[in-house]
């Protein structure tokens, strides 16, 4: 059996936001193909107690914490230099000279870089590598260089942008394979990456067996209220920034036209403005849950009000699984395979995405058919086994 390096930024386990999601599932299936070895960073200490998942699965894992104040200096610093400070935040000496030993002493077949941050651990040497991007990170500092009304970092968003872009371009000249997680992200870097040929799509997947409505699940809310559930880390910007737009722009309407009804958000870490939004007696800020499930299993339906956006939005696909109806922005569904009215309700500004969550608030039955025609969706285009199979293929054509 061939051995695999697999580099990734963050500790893929346990599988509770996008990257680790996507990390998780395809370290899990790269180990059935192949003794694969993992070296990766952890910025959560408490994701430490999972390590023996990990070890269960592969044969050497080495993890190295990552320290927020030098990560910032170390970013910090690499303004003066041509390094995107995103990639130096994630900058180890620990976790470099791990992975020089390994290569050192051990013949891989292959390198898995799992985000463009890791590669700046790979060798000078001729071992093929697979760069999964996942998203056009760069694209995203872009999209916060138009978002934002400060004049500086306006400035900073776009700069990191191209420094990013280039630090992106450089990598892709030298892999095998350039894997992003959508079409469109895709299709988006072959406007700046001429060899079209190396990139490929292998798109997420979910797990239907855990994210099903088909189990009891007792209620988090509380009774007679409809309720409108966001998921999602509270300290990403993306999050913020949408979740705070639905608030002012879009759930007043609602609560004005309906009784009843509470808007909760769930997820980990939320900053001091999302914290602040639960003065709103009508709106609760959770923070971490150990299961989101029943908060899904109960809401009456989810939303995804995102103005930045890449790749594809697991919440989305965790929601549709659990065969609830989802409202969001087009931004959010960009990457979702779906039908627009069928599957899915993308609402085109503010006005409209308070329509149509009046819509399906009004009409139980309305909303019961889009939440199965939902599940069903996911069912047939999102199998984690089935789009991972292309990793194979890609990896036997070397």
């Amino acid at each position: 059996m061939k051995r695999l390096l697999f580099l990734s930024h963050r500790i893929p386990y346990p599988p509770n936001k996008g990257d680790k999601i996507r990390s998780f599932h395809e370290l899990q299936f790269l180990a059935r193909y192949f003794k694969l070895d993992l070296a990766t960073l952890v910025d959560d200490h408490k994701d430490l107690q999972f390590l023996s998942r990990l070890e269960k699965i592969c044969e050497k894992v080495a993890v190295f914490p990552l320290n927020p104040f030098f990560s910032r200096l170390r970013a910090l610093c690499s303004l003066f230099s041509y390094w995107p400070l995103s990639v130096r935040y994630f900058y180890s000496p620990s976790l470099d000279n791990i992975v020089k030993y390994w290569l050192s002493v051990k013949r891989y077949s292959l390198i898995f870089c799992f985000s463009s941050q890791t590669a700046q651990y790979l060798p000078l040497n001729d071992i093929p590598f697979f760069m999964d991007f996942v998203d056009v990170d760069s694209e995203k500092w872009f999209q916060y260089s138009r978002r934002t009304k400060n004049p500086i970092l306006k400035i900073f968003y776009r700069m990191e942008g191209i420094r990013l872009r280039r630090f992106e371009i450089s990598v892709a000249k030298k892999a095998r394979a350039c894997i992003f997680s959508a079409q469109r992200e895709a299709n988006l870097f072959c406007r700046f990456f001429s060899d079209v040929n190396r990139v490929y799509t292998i798109t997420n997947g979910v797990d239907f067996n855990y994210f099903s409505p088909f189990r009891h699940y007792s209620s988090p809310y509380p009774k007679n209220c409809f309720i409108i559930l966001f998921s999602g880390a509270m300290d990403y910007y993306a999050n913020i920034d949408g979740v705070l737009w639905f608030v002012k722009n879009v759930f007043p309407y609602v609560k004005s036209a309906i009784a009843n009804v509470k808007f909760y958000i769930v997820g980990r870490n939320p900053s001091s403005k999302i914290k602040k939004l639960s003065d709103d007696p009508d709106i609760e800020v959770t923070g971490f849950v150990e299961d989101i499930r029943p908060f899904y299993a109960h809401a009456h339906i989810c939303v995804a009000p995102l103005l930045v956006a890449r790749g594809i939005q697991n919440k989305i696909l965790e929601a549709m699984a659990m065969g609830k109806p989802v409202v969001c922005t087009p931004q959010a569904f960009e990457g979702i395979d779906a039908s627009p009215d069928i599957d899915i309700l993308v609402a085109k500004n503010s006005q409209d995405f308070a329509t149509k969550i009046l819509s399906l608030l009004e009409n139980p039955l309305k909303s019961k058919n889009i939440g199965e025609q939902a599940r069903k969706t996911v069912e047939i285009k999102y199998s984690w086994e089935r789009n991972l199979s292309s990793i194979l293929d890609l990896i036997n054509a070397i």
